[in-house]
């Protein structure tokens, strides 16, 4: 079973430099909480240059786990945001899951991501970490069984591109692709194609609220708080909870948490990168 996860690097992003400084860890710490997954990076082409690309390119030569595909299309505002759900057309996978760069793994989302895999019937798996996120599906937070999902879609959009045009022609925030785009896009498309009933919405906090409309199944913490992790490194999964207060949250890295994740890393990536940084 294929299981990928999915982000996109490129400058118009005011987080840019944060997102660069965020490889090494994405690579480290997938490695160690979620070993049998691959990473696939899209990379805008004027970011080739920079170290921290460099190290990138080197651990996706070592490894067959970690993809980079080169973005060569002038950026608009942020509409490179929206090619991390490219692979649930393109790539042969069974799961997609599309994250931030600067994101942080915690316990709750890597138990709620398990439950998803293993005892849901549902094939979207959204994540919401704030009471100000009212939408099932988070750019940032969602996930994918590929092939049922892209079976159901197939009538508006056939292709990736056929997603792009549809936020074009349909989705005021795509018009010009601002803040949000790919987050109404998301919300837009996947309503119009009657997919609520097909989520589970894992709210990451006690005391969820149902959405308004929502008519998908509801996941409060008590159903997957206490799923067993078994395959994954226990201490650096706590170490990067330790990092974020909420699933979600921006994370600064910082030198002192990178060598604390280094002396806990055990897998072949991590000695890979322990050799570079």
């Amino acid at each position: 079973m294929r299981k990928m996860f999915s982000y996109v690097l490129f400058e118009a992003d005011e987080r840019f430099p944060r997102f660069l400084n965020s490889i090494p860890y994405i690579l480290l710490m997938n490695s160690e909480i979620y070993p049998d997954f691959e990473m696939k990076f899209f990379v805008e082409k004027s970011c080739q240059d920079t170290d921290r690309f460099k190290l990138l390119k080197e651990v996706s030569e070592q490894f067959d786990s970690v993809y980079i595909e080169i973005i060569d299309e002038p950026s608009v505002n942020l509409k490179l945001t929206i090619w991390r759900m490219k692979p649930l057309w393109n790539d042969d996978i069974d799961y997609l899951f599309c994250r931030d760069m600067d994101y942080a793994i915690n316990i709750l989302a890597k138990k709620s991501v398990e439950y998803f895999l293993s005892q849901s019937p549902c094939i979207i798996h959204g994540m919401r970490s704030y009471k100000l996120h009212s939408t099932p599906l988070m750019a940032g937070m969602c996930g994918f069984e590929v092939r049922p999902v892209r079976r159901k879609i197939l009538t508006l959009a056939k292709t990736f591109e056929e997603y792009i045009n549809f936020g074009e022609e349909h989705v005021d925030y795509c018009k010009d692709w601002r803040w949000g785009c790919d987050q109404t896009l998301l919300k837009k498309f996947f309503g119009k194609a009657r997919m609520y009933p097909f989520i589970l919405d894992c709210p990451q906090y006690d005391a969820p609220f149902v959405l308004k409309g929502f008519n998908g199944r509801l996941c409060p913490v008590c159903s997957y708080s206490s799923i067993e992790l078994s395959n994954c490194n226990m201490e650096v999964l706590r170490l990067s909870n330790s990092f974020t207060k909420f699933t979600g949250k921006m994370f600064f890295h910082r030198d002192f948490q990178f060598d604390s994740i280094l002396k806990l890393s055990h897998s072949e990536m991590s000695k890979f990168i322990k050799e570079r940084v």
